[in-house]
């Protein structure tokens, strides 16, 4: 899912297939029962999370300090 939006169901679709289901029916793809509108918002929340679960390397907070103590075999050095 790369365009998360939230439809009048309060269910989140991919926008370019609900777009589609929309062009052709005016009902939940989830529950079968009327949209009240056709407004879809973009799911912010949604699309971070995802972007976050693709790349967790990017997202993780990494301090110099914690890089330096680690030796060559991912352990710490110090007192044992």
């Amino acid at each position: 899912m790369s365009d998360p939006v939230m439809a009048a169901d309060g269910h989140s679709y991919e926008r370019s297939a609900i777009e589609r289901w929309l062009a052709t029916k005016s009902t939940s793809p989830m529950t079968g029962v009327a949209l009240v509108h056709s407004f879809l918002a973009p799911n912010h929340t949604l699309r971070r999370q995802i972007r976050e679960w693709q790349h967790p390397r990017l997202n993780s907070p990494t301090s110099s300090d914690d890089c330096a103590s680690k030796s060559a075999f991912g352990g710490y050095r110090g007192a044992a």
